[in-house]
């Protein structure tokens, strides 16, 4: 059965924190994380190209949008410059 939009979103996010197990997604305010290791990449090193809580709000674009992915930019300028590089090839 599918969901209507409006239960999409209110519950896109809910109880899907695996660290900590908390019910509603918690705003991630950090900007730099820590590493384990130099060659041992991370899911996060610096909070402009993501976080934890922009993904909870990329994964729930996304089911509201019936899509595959999404994708938030920090910018306007990069949105359109991320939207440009894809989609347009040379001579366009």
């Amino acid at each position: 059965m599918t969901r209507k939009q409006a239960t999409i979103a209110v519950r896109s996010g809910l109880n899907d924190d695996e660290q900590y197990g908390c019910v509603v997604p918690p705003i991630h305010l950090s900007s730099t994380y820590n590493f384990t290791g130099f060659n041992e990449p991370r899911a996060h090193d610096y909070s402009r190209r993501g976080n934890p809580t922009r993904d909870v709000v990329q994964r729930a674009l996304a089911e509201l949008e019936g899509g595959a992915g999404a994708v938030l930019t920090n910018t306007g300028m990069s949105a359109i410059h991320l939207v440009t590089t894809v989609f347009l090839k040379p001579g366009d």
